[in-house]
């Protein structure tokens, strides 16, 4: 093991045995410590091993990450108010981590809310619209106080190429990925593209500082596909849900809570 593998181990040891005495005296209790937490002896951090919050338990037994899924058409034909829907999160012993949303298809533009707040801000007019938060991907449909969704940020600004009719090799037209303080935006331009391309938001910018998460409770996202010319408009995918292990539900993820002295 080698001189400082052995002090390391002795150290550890005393440790273990004095956090399981202070909590018999305090809580009449043992603390399960020693011989599960011993493994980490030589302190050499290892995708099994690795104990973010150091009370022995590796991340990879106390952090384990669930999700959930669930499909969406949203259209409205009668050509009036347009359509949306809201999907929540789980929030028992779970934490949200990340939400990715695909879009099988999309015609032609979308606004995606997270706990009530759009992920987008600014439009094509001025003043900008703040509170518009419409995505367009069809250049064409652009309009006042809408965002246009590109595939390059300066000129010429490819954009997606109908994106009503689904991608030829199983990828979504356009994928939403919102963790918490950033969101990332990919897509397919052709129904034939063979991998996932950035995308850019033009006339407007992605609201970092609403992509947060609500902890113990449930996270909702909001859909709605704008009809403001009387057409079947409609959105085709799946949203899903990300999750990491929280067992006392109180919003710390179990790899980072300190305070797990029984199990």
């Amino acid at each position: 093991m080698g001189r400082i593998g052995k002090d390391i181990f002795y150290l550890n040891n005393r440790l273990c045995f004095l956090v399981g005495l202070l909590v018999f005296i305090v809580f009449g209790g043992e603390e399960k410590c020693s011989a599960q937490n011993r493994h980490l002896y030589n302190n050499v951090p290892t995708k099994s091993n690795e104990d973010t919050d150091g009370d022995g338990i590796p991340d990879s037994v106390e952090c384990q990450q669930t999700t959930s899924s669930t499909n969406f058409y949203i259209g409205d034909n009668d050509g009036k108010d347009g359509g949306e829907g809201t999907y929540t999160s789980n929030s028992n012993q779970v934490i949200t981590k990340r939400i990715v949303i695909d879009f099988k298809t999309l015609d032609n533009a979308v606004r995606v809310k997270l706990n009530g707040i759009s992920l987008s801000t600014g439009g094509y007019q001025v003043p900008p619209d703040t509170s518009n938060g419409i995505m367009q991907l069809q250049y064409y449909f652009l309009s006042a106080g809408q965002s246009m969704l590109t595939f390059s940020s300066h000129w010429p600004y490819y954009y997606f190429n109908q994106s009503w009719y689904p991608n030829n090799n199983n990828l979504p037209r356009l994928r939403m990925i919102i963790e918490d303080g950033s969101i990332t935006l990919l897509g397919t331009r052709y129904r034939s593209s063979g991998s996932l391309a950035p995308v850019y938001l033009r006339y407007g910018s992605l609201n970092f500082y609403a992509a947060s998460f609500n902890g113990i409770n449930p996270d909702a996202v909001n859909i709605f596909v704008p009809d403001p010319n009387e057409s079947p408009d409609n959105a085709e995918g799946n949203v899903t849900f990300e999750y990491i292990t929280d067992t006392d539900n109180d919003g710390i993820p179990n790899c980072e809570d300190k305070i797990k002295l029984f199990v």
